[in-house]
């Protein structure tokens, strides 16, 4: 059993740590500072506090084979992708939604040198831009601009659980994203061979389709998460041209209103997607033509 961060532990920090805009007037104070300078310089005190948010008896993480680069920590390559997923295999579904199992996997990841701290600041390109970033924010000595430092710290460690609710891991933390976009590949791989795994992946680090199938999986239309709906939509998407945001809302939208009058997920994958291909009308916006 993997240890990992209590997801409640995680959230009363962030709530601590950040500072609502009602209470502007307490941002920028020392502990955020000090939070921030922690984090940046990997530090033990950034570690030993981070420790006391894991309340699990179990096996530390595995480790990465090698460290990431500051800009391949934020965009990914697939074979980095590859190696997230080949890394963290004997993850469940369950565990790694968690904000909690993600903070304790960067942590270690921090410990032995695998990743640095700023890498949880995103700033742009660059090797060393997270660092920049942070000691200009530190110099500069800004309220407003301490206070989204340590968002963005917490968002990119596991996620702003409180802000963003159960999407925040699959949104906001690059390691869970990676983790989950390469699953969703390799889903839909294993039902339709008519593309890569690669491709699969390819489609998916478009924001339009992630952020939509994202949003739907965890909050809005769960039943698009079904492990014999989703395959089918992802293959949709790729053999359709049309991916902007609102083209695939309208599709996730019409799969969700089918859902309820017939269970798709009770149907293979393929014909699932047979009945959203003979379903919807090219030139409707990707609606069902009858729910």
């Amino acid at each position: 059993m993997i240890e990992v961060i209590d997801d409640e532990k995680f959230e009363e920090e962030q709530k601590r740590l950040i500072i609502p805009k009602s209470k502007s007037e307490l941002r920028g104070s020392s502990e955020q500072i000090d939070f921030v300078g922690q984090v940046a310089n990997s530090s033990s005190e950034f570690c030993m506090r981070a420790r006391k948010w894991i309340s699990s008896n179990g096996d530390a993480p595995a480790l990465l084979p090698r460290k990431l680069s500051y800009s391949e920590y934020h965009k990914p390559p697939y074979a980095t992708e590859v190696e997230v997923a080949k890394t963290w295999n004997y993850l469940s579904p369950s565990l790694a939604s968690r904000p909690g199992t993600w903070a304790r996997i960067s942590l270690e990841l921090v410990e032995n040198n695998l990743i640095e701290g700023h890498y949880f600041v995103d700033g742009g390109s660059g090797k060393y831009y997270g660092k920049d970033k942070i000691n200009r924010i530190l110099s500069k000595n800004t309220p407003d601009e301490i206070d989204r430092c340590v968002r963005d710290i917490f968002r990119r460690l596991g996620g702003l659980i409180h802000v963003r609710g159960k999407r925040t891991t699959f949104i906001d933390c690059p390691l869970a994203k990676c983790w989950w976009r390469h699953r969703i590949a390799c889903e839909a791989n294993s039902h339709f061979r008519n593309f890569e795994i690669e491709d699969y992946s390819n489609l998916l680090r478009i924001a339009s389709v992630w952020e939509s199938l994202i949003e739907a999986m965890v909050s809005r239309l769960t039943v698009i998460g079904d492990q014999n709906i989703r395959p089918a939509i992802v293959r949709y998407l790729i053999e359709n041209n049309n991916v902007s945001k609102e083209n695939v809302k309208s599709l996730l939208d019409a799969v969700g209103r089918r859902s309820t009058t017939q269970a798709l997920g009770s149907l293979d994958p393929s014909k699932v997607f047979d009945l959203i291909q003979s379903n919807v009308a090219p030139t409707s916006g990707n609606v069902f033509n009858s729910v």
